[in-house]
């Protein structure tokens, strides 16, 4: 998602780090509790073969922003990194995705999303900043 200060929903700038849990919400976010897990297939194992995150290092400088100028290939990779004004103008996300690959994605989502906190009014009445941007923008 694009950087969205407008919206109350900018980037972090602080160091963040990933954390991963296995919870049950079979009740709310499988089509409404169509689909519950069934404990005996327990145990429940997730694994990431070939996993790449790409993201910006954080290192403050004098406007507290930053990126990572003294790892050469970060340097290389992510050289517009540095958080820009809210414009979402930044080069990072600028060719991100071609209008071809954000129709595939479109299409994955159609086919293949089971839950989308976005469109969740029974549990989110009030439509979230970051759901009224189009996918497509």
């Amino acid at each position: 998602m694009k950087n969205s200060r407008e919206l109350g929903v900018q980037y972090p700038s602080k160091p963040m780090s990933i954390y991963g849990t296995i919870w049950d919400a079979s009740s709310w976010a499988t089509e409404g509790g169509k689909y519950k897990v069934d404990y005996n297939l327990a145990p429940f194992v997730a694994t990431y073969k070939e996993l790449v995150l790409h993201g910006c290092l954080y290192k403050p400088n004098s406007d507290g922003l930053g990126m990572a100028d003294d790892v050469p290939i970060m340097k290389e990779i992510y050289s517009n990194c540095e958080l820009q004004d809210s414009t979402n103008d930044s080069p990072i996300f600028d060719n991100f995705l071609s209008d071809d690959q954000k129709m595939g994605l479109e299409w994955v989502r159609k086919n293949f999303m089971i839950y989308d906190y976005c469109v969740d009014s029974p549990r989110y009445p009030h439509q979230l900043p970051e759901c009224q941007r189009d996918l497509k923008s």
